[in-house]
């Protein structure tokens, strides 16, 4: 089944199915407004990145607390994910962080 994670208007990431449009799953736990929300290509991965500053991993097939990486002092604007798994976020505070997914670290 093809899904879409697409964040709404508050601090959530909602998960559809593509044909039958439904939520499937909902993600809380920003504290402020989702701007990016890149997947990784099995789509079980999810990244966020939120106007709270925080760029949280999100793993699809559990239901557990999301792992946090934090180094911004202002929104992050976008995030990205490398081909070889890394994540590379930009926020509004003029900095590219890039991250290491597995270990939530900052590279």
């Amino acid at each position: 089944m093809e899904i879409l994670f697409a964040p709404d208007r508050v601090r959530t990431l909602r998960r559809y199915g593509m044909r039958s449009q439904e939520v499937i799953q909902t993600l809380a736990g920003h504290a402020d407004r989702v701007l990016a929300v890149p997947v990784n290509e099995d789509r079980d991965l999810i990244f966020s990145g939120s106007k709270d500053r925080i760029v949280k991993l999100w793993d699809a097939r559990v239901k557990v607390e999301p792992q946090i990486v934090s180094g911004h002092t202002d929104l992050v604007l976008d995030v990205a994910i490398t081909k070889d798994g890394r994540v590379v976020s930009g926020s509004k505070d003029k900095t590219v962080k890039l991250w290491d997914a597995s270990k939530g670290k900052e590279i």
